[in-house]
Protein backbone atom coordinates (compact mmCIF):
# COMPACT_ATOMS: atom_id res chain seq x y z
CA UNK A 1 0.00 0.00 0.00
CA UNK A 2 2.88 2.34 0.84
CA UNK A 3 4.47 1.64 -2.53
CA UNK A 4 1.22 2.46 -4.35
CA UNK A 5 0.87 5.74 -2.46
CA UNK A 6 4.51 6.62 -3.13
CA UNK A 7 4.17 5.84 -6.85
CA UNK A 8 0.97 7.92 -7.05
CA UNK A 9 2.66 10.90 -5.37
CA UNK A 10 5.68 10.66 -7.68
CA UNK A 11 3.44 10.42 -10.73
CA UNK A 12 1.38 13.46 -9.68
CA UNK A 13 4.52 15.49 -8.91
CA UNK A 14 6.01 14.67 -12.31
CA UNK A 15 2.73 15.61 -14.02
CA UNK A 16 2.60 18.97 -12.23
CA UNK A 17 6.24 19.77 -13.08
CA UNK A 18 5.69 18.84 -16.72
CA UNK A 19 2.56 21.03 -16.92
CA UNK A 20 4.45 23.99 -15.41
CA UNK A 21 7.28 23.62 -17.95
CA UNK A 22 4.76 23.40 -20.79
CA UNK A 23 3.00 26.56 -19.53
CA UNK A 24 6.33 28.44 -19.31
CA UNK A 25 7.16 27.43 -22.88
CA UNK A 26 3.73 28.59 -24.09
CA UNK A 27 4.06 31.93 -22.28
CA UNK A 28 7.57 32.47 -23.66
CA UNK A 29 6.41 31.65 -27.19
CA UNK A 30 3.47 34.05 -26.84
CA UNK A 31 5.71 36.84 -25.56
CA UNK A 32 8.16 36.29 -28.43
CA UNK A 33 5.30 36.43 -30.96
CA UNK A 34 3.97 39.67 -29.45
CA UNK A 35 7.44 41.21 -29.51
CA UNK A 36 7.84 40.24 -33.19
CA UNK A 37 4.39 41.63 -34.06
CA UNK A 38 5.26 44.89 -32.27
CA UNK A 39 8.48 45.22 -34.27
CA UNK A 40 6.69 44.46 -37.56
CA UNK A 41 3.90 46.97 -36.89
CA UNK A 42 6.46 49.55 -35.82
CA UNK A 43 8.20 49.20 -39.20
CA UNK A 44 4.90 49.56 -41.07
CA UNK A 45 3.96 52.70 -39.15
CA UNK A 46 7.40 54.30 -39.40
CA UNK A 47 7.41 53.73 -43.18
CA UNK A 48 4.29 55.93 -43.35
CA UNK A 49 2.88 53.58 -45.99
CA UNK A 50 -0.24 51.95 -44.59
CA UNK A 51 -4.01 51.79 -44.86
CA UNK A 52 -6.62 51.48 -42.14
CA UNK A 53 -9.32 49.44 -43.87
CA UNK A 54 -12.52 50.16 -41.96
CA UNK A 55 -14.99 47.40 -41.17
CA UNK A 56 -17.12 49.84 -39.21
CA UNK A 57 -17.61 53.60 -39.22
CA UNK A 58 -18.84 55.36 -36.09
CA UNK A 59 -20.51 58.76 -36.29
CA UNK A 60 -20.15 61.60 -33.79
CA UNK A 61 -23.08 60.22 -31.76
CA UNK A 62 -21.50 56.79 -31.28
CA UNK A 63 -23.68 54.92 -33.78
CA UNK A 64 -21.67 52.26 -35.62
CA UNK A 65 -22.31 51.04 -39.14
CA UNK A 66 -20.81 48.00 -40.86
CA UNK A 67 -19.18 49.16 -44.09
CA UNK A 68 -17.29 47.85 -47.12
CA UNK A 69 -13.59 47.99 -46.21
CA UNK A 70 -12.46 48.47 -49.82
CA UNK A 71 -14.41 51.75 -49.99
CA UNK A 72 -13.97 53.06 -46.42
CA UNK A 73 -10.40 53.71 -45.42
CA UNK A 74 -7.68 56.05 -44.27
CA UNK A 75 -4.56 55.79 -46.42
CA UNK A 76 -1.14 57.18 -45.48
CA UNK A 77 1.44 57.28 -48.28
CA UNK A 78 4.63 58.97 -46.97
CA UNK A 79 3.72 62.67 -47.28
CA UNK A 80 0.10 62.44 -48.43
CA UNK A 81 -3.10 60.92 -47.11
CA UNK A 82 -6.45 59.86 -48.52
CA UNK A 83 -9.61 59.86 -46.40
CA UNK A 84 -12.54 58.08 -48.02
CA UNK A 85 -16.08 57.16 -47.06
CA UNK A 86 -18.15 55.27 -49.59
CA UNK A 87 -21.09 52.94 -50.01
CA UNK A 88 -21.97 50.15 -52.39
CA UNK A 89 -24.59 52.37 -54.06
CA UNK A 90 -21.90 54.21 -56.02
CA UNK A 91 -23.81 57.48 -55.84
CA UNK A 92 -21.83 60.47 -54.67
CA UNK A 93 -19.27 63.04 -55.74
CA UNK A 94 -16.41 60.51 -55.55
CA UNK A 95 -18.15 57.84 -57.64
CA UNK A 96 -18.29 55.37 -54.74
CA UNK A 97 -21.17 56.78 -52.73
CA UNK A 98 -19.43 59.27 -50.50
CA UNK A 99 -16.44 61.57 -50.35
CA UNK A 100 -12.71 61.20 -50.99
CA UNK A 101 -10.31 63.78 -49.61
CA UNK A 102 -6.64 63.78 -50.55
CA UNK A 103 -4.14 66.04 -48.82
CA UNK A 104 -0.71 66.65 -47.39
CA UNK A 105 0.39 65.27 -44.02
CA UNK A 106 1.85 67.53 -41.36
CA UNK A 107 2.36 67.38 -37.59
CA UNK A 108 3.13 63.63 -37.64
CA UNK A 109 3.71 62.23 -34.15
CA UNK A 110 3.91 58.56 -33.19
CA UNK A 111 3.98 57.21 -29.63
CA UNK A 112 4.93 53.61 -28.92
CA UNK A 113 3.91 51.63 -25.83
CA UNK A 114 5.79 48.34 -25.99
CA UNK A 115 4.53 47.16 -22.60
CA UNK A 116 0.93 47.21 -23.90
CA UNK A 117 1.81 46.43 -27.52
CA UNK A 118 0.16 49.55 -28.89
CA UNK A 119 0.82 52.71 -30.86
CA UNK A 120 -0.81 56.14 -31.00
CA UNK A 121 -0.44 58.47 -33.97
CA UNK A 122 -1.51 62.05 -34.36
CA UNK A 123 -1.37 63.78 -37.73
CA UNK A 124 -2.93 66.64 -39.62
CA UNK A 125 -4.10 66.24 -43.21
CA UNK A 126 -4.61 69.47 -45.13
CA UNK A 127 -6.70 69.29 -48.29
CA UNK A 128 -7.81 72.15 -50.54
CA UNK A 129 -11.23 71.85 -48.85
CA UNK A 130 -10.35 71.39 -45.17
CA UNK A 131 -7.83 70.80 -42.40
CA UNK A 132 -8.37 67.48 -40.62
CA UNK A 133 -6.99 66.20 -37.32
CA UNK A 134 -6.56 62.43 -37.16
CA UNK A 135 -5.86 60.32 -34.07
CA UNK A 136 -5.02 56.65 -34.66
CA UNK A 137 -4.73 53.92 -32.02
CA UNK A 138 -3.39 50.58 -33.25
CA UNK A 139 -2.39 47.31 -31.61
CA UNK A 140 0.64 45.22 -32.55
CA UNK A 141 -1.73 42.86 -34.35
CA UNK A 142 -3.19 45.63 -36.54
CA UNK A 143 -6.53 46.26 -34.86
CA UNK A 144 -7.02 49.98 -35.28
CA UNK A 145 -9.29 52.91 -34.60
CA UNK A 146 -8.88 56.34 -36.22
CA UNK A 147 -10.89 59.42 -35.31
CA UNK A 148 -11.12 62.12 -37.99
CA UNK A 149 -12.37 65.62 -37.36
CA UNK A 150 -12.08 68.72 -39.47
CA UNK A 151 -13.39 72.19 -40.14
CA UNK A 152 -15.56 71.01 -43.08
CA UNK A 153 -16.48 67.44 -42.06
CA UNK A 154 -18.22 66.00 -39.03
CA UNK A 155 -16.23 63.91 -36.60
CA UNK A 156 -16.26 60.19 -37.38
CA UNK A 157 -14.22 57.11 -36.48
CA UNK A 158 -12.91 54.27 -38.60
CA UNK A 159 -12.71 50.88 -36.86
CA UNK A 160 -10.85 48.11 -38.65
CA UNK A 161 -7.52 46.60 -39.56
CA UNK A 162 -4.31 48.44 -40.35
CA UNK A 163 -2.26 46.88 -43.15
CA UNK A 164 0.78 47.92 -45.18
CA UNK A 165 0.05 49.87 -48.33
CA UNK A 166 1.31 47.03 -50.55
CA UNK A 167 -1.08 44.55 -48.86
CA UNK A 168 -4.13 46.82 -49.10
CA UNK A 169 -6.98 46.16 -51.50
CA UNK A 170 -8.85 49.48 -51.40
CA UNK A 171 -10.54 51.26 -54.28
CA UNK A 172 -9.86 54.99 -54.39
CA UNK A 173 -12.68 57.15 -55.72
CA UNK A 174 -12.39 60.53 -57.38
CA UNK A 175 -11.18 63.08 -54.86
CA UNK A 176 -12.83 66.45 -54.55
Amino acid sequence: MKKLTLITILFLSASILFAQEETKDTVNAGAAKEKQQFATMSQVLESKMFVLEARKVQNEYGNQYIVNNTLNFLMVDTTSSTIQIGSDSGLGPNGVGGITLKGKISNWKITKDESHGSFSIHLTVTTPESANEIFIDVSSFGNAKATVSGNKIRKFTYIGKLVSLKDSKVYVGTHL
